[in-house]
């Protein structure tokens, strides 16, 4: 509550400007992220931008959206110019790894998954004191922009026919979609349904996870990866932008040209 008046920063400014505040006041790191795409896409994703059409081409060369991607990459290469981010950062690849810093204290702020309060703080901590840790929106570029990645892992299998293993296999599939189901697989993994019906489940109650009315209230913005074969290209040029902007290789404008011009040679090839 020392900070920006106990509020979590909203914008990109807000992040430089209580972030340079904790620095000097407290001497920990101020702010931290994975150099990983998914963690960094909302950024890109609350100025309007998008990574491909409606036939999964992607756009990226258009102009909102270079613009946008040039605006994030601005933004990171401040964080890192300001020390409210360190360098190191492009060598952060485990998720547990922050979580684990603030534990220490640290580090004061970071973007993460929702389970890391329950998993990392909460599961923990041995006393009360992981409750200092909270969760907010996203910082953007503007106050009035919102957005967070959704999604995580997607699982099949495929078996021909209605009967026998096939039918086999829809039966243990249910096992995860059905609501109440979903509700019990959720609540115990400390994850967030995907179907709104499970959250109305008597398995899913209002204390399932911590912080459950405010990772609802965050899901209403989120955004999801586009299922399509260039994403995986895509992805992986992001990831090596942030990276080179990060250590100085190259400049935002450089580093998304660079990311445009490999994720079109491949889509066109």
């Amino acid at each position: 509550d020392r900070y920006g008046d106990g509020d979590p920063p909203r914008t990109w400014e807000d992040v430089l400007g209580l972030g340079q505040d904790i620095a000097d006041g407290e001497g920990i790191t101020p702010f931290m992220f994975r150099s990983e795409p998914f963690d960094n896409l909302p950024y890109f994703w609350g100025q309007g931008g998008e990574l491909v059409d409606d036939e999964g081409a992607p756009v990226l060369d258009e102009n909102g959206n270079r613009g946008a991607m040039v605006n994030v990459l601005s933004f990171i290469e401040e964080l890192v110019d300001t020390g409210v981010t360190p360098q190191r950062v492009a060598n952060i690849e485990d998720v547990e790894d922050l979580p684990r810093e603030g534990r220490n204290d640290q580090l004061a702020m970071f973007i993460g998954n929702n389970d890391l309060i329950e998993r990392e703080f909460k599961n923990v901590v041995e006393d009360d004191s992981w409750q200092r840790w909270q969760v907010a929106q996203i910082p953007m570029m503007e106050p009035d922009q919102y957005a967070t990645g959704v999604g995580g892992w997607t699982e099949g299998a495929f078996v021909e026919g209605d009967d026998g293993k096939a039918a086999a296999m829809k039966d243990f599939t249910s096992k995860f979609v059905e609501p109440d189901a979903m509700a019990r697989y959720c609540a115990a993994t400390n994850f967030l349904p995907t179907r709104e019906s499970a959250y109305d489940s008597e398995f899913y109650g209002d204390d399932a996870i911590e912080y459950q009315d405010t990772f609802r209230e965050l899901l209403e913005d989120g955004v999801a990866r586009p299922a399509v074969p260039i994403y995986s290209t895509i992805a992986d040029e992001y990831g090596g932008a942030i990276e080179r902007v990060v250590t100085g290789q190259a400049s935002p404008a450089e580093a998304v040209d660079r990311m445009i011009a490999a994720v079109d040679e491949e889509y066109d090839g």
